[in-house]
């Protein structure tokens, strides 16, 4: 497999993982893409959570390499077509956030929106599928997509640090989030928003689904990862407390 690609880079050690997950992170990076110029305001969204997962990319790496399995990063931002949402979705490329215009997605027209789903979506998407499948020869295989979300939302301070999300409600989700409590972390289900719309989830749930195997996401806040010693800390944390989700 292509381990970097326009799209993503694999992390983990490709021919030599015996681990049992696979990790995903859509929104690890922050590129655009054709030789676009951002504006000033362009570059606020850029570098803010609206850009991308600030600290996910990089406790998604340590994952893998800490439970010695492999994992996927999403390189393009958000803002430029959101890997984590279906391709019908009204926020899979947006043209404002909070208010402020995204320029280089005003007046798309289909066949501009099409080309990005077909040069960025659809190829992400085809190599996780793809690493998914050579995981599962070597046994039974466990999905986690890692995302962060901001400590304020609309003014309103979060005091969670650590959302599973999930669409079954199984023991299995109630296991993880015990063990992320016992890590010392304040944990929640289906929070700060519900993985059973689907929507928001939709990475995890569209292959854990597609390969009948069991999946979840982690959303982490922002603020316990925003250092590369930080995110190292909290994933050695959270690796622990996987054990329980081990096959």
């Amino acid at each position: 497999m292509n381990r970097l690609g326009e799209n993503h880079r694999l992390v983990g050690d490709l021919d030599h993982a015996t681990g049992p997950f696979v990790f995903c992170c859509e929104h690890a990076g922050k590129a655009l893409v054709g030789g676009v110029t951002p504006t000033a305001s362009d570059r606020l969204l850029l570098d803010d959570h609206w850009g991308s997962d600030i600290g996910a990319g990089t406790v998604t790496e340590s994952l893998a390499r800490q439970t010695e399995s492999v994992g996927i990063l999403g390189l393009v931002s958000r803002l430029w077509v959101d890997l984590n949402r279906v391709e019908t979705s009204e926020t899979l490329i947006v043209e404002s956030c909070g208010g402020i215009p995204v320029s280089f997605n005003r007046n798309l027209d289909q066949q501009q929106r099409q080309e990005r789903i077909t040069r960025h979506h659809t190829p992400y998407h085809h190599v996780l599928g793809e690493l998914i499948l050579n995981r599962r020869t070597l046994g039974p295989t466990r999905l986690v997509s890692i995302h962060s979300f901001t400590p304020v939302w609309e003014g309103v301070p979060r005091e969670m640090e650590i959302g599973v999300l999930f669409a079954d409600d199984t023991p299995a989700m109630h296991a993880v989030a015990d063990a992320l409590r016992m890590e010392g972390f304040v944990t929640a289900l289906n929070a700060p928003y519900s993985g059973q719309s689907g929507n928001l989830i939709y990475s995890a749930m569209l292959h854990g689904g597609r390969a009948q195997i069991p999946y979840l996401e982690l959303e982490i806040r922002q603020d316990l990862i925003r250092t590369t010693k930080s995110a190292e800390e909290v994933a050695t944390r959270i690796a622990r407390a996987l054990s329980v989700f081990r096959p």
